[in-house]
């Protein structure tokens, strides 16, 4: 299945094109990948937050605002982290925002609520990623949920990376 460029990505793509022709002398690298697509990821509920963007890039379904991992009623949508893992891959979560935050958590978890930590640790716990690496910030050292991760917390500092892969 093929779907081709987005017609108004057209100009920017020349532009580009003709900007790197200066640069570099292999042009751009994404002219070669033989597969695109598009997504769009407002919510069903206008300007979006991140919560229902992450949930949409995802699992592929716009949802409200708020909703992490979910349809507007409440089912759990599935995401690409659990269709990989039905695949047999590994999957990681490696990111610079808090650790319960509404994007990295849209890949791994489902809840009616960004705002509720408990849910969102549990869910994700239940999935289990084989890696993650995020922020702990204020709001989740102030919640309950520190005291739950520390049964499953290989690392608390980017210094024990290596350990954390080995």
């Amino acid at each position: 299945f093929y779907l081709p460029r987005p017609f108004f990505y057209k100009r920017d793509i020349i532009l580009s094109e003709k900007y790197s022709d200066d640069l570099y002398s292999f042009g751009l690298a994404f002219n070669d990948i033989p597969y695109n697509g598009f997504v769009t990821t407002d919510s069903l509920d206008g300007t979006t937050d991140s919560a229902a963007s992450a949930t949409a890039l995802a699992t592929g379904t716009k949802t409200k605002n708020g909703y992490v991992g979910i349809n507007y009623l409440g089912a759990d949508l599935k995401n690409v982290s659990e269709i990989a893992r039905e695949c047999g891959k590994k999957v990681g979560i490696v990111t610079n925002d808090p650790f319960l935050g509404a994007t990295p958590m849209g890949f791994v978890a489902h809840a009616n609520s960004r705002d509720n930590h408990l849910d969102l640790f549990k869910s994700a716990l239940t999935f289990a990623p084989d890696v993650f690496v995020g922020v702990a910030d204020s709001s989740f050292k102030n919640s309950m949920v520190p005291n739950l991760i520390k049964n499953h917390l290989k690392s608390e500092s980017v210094y024990d990376l290596n350990f954390v892969l080995n």
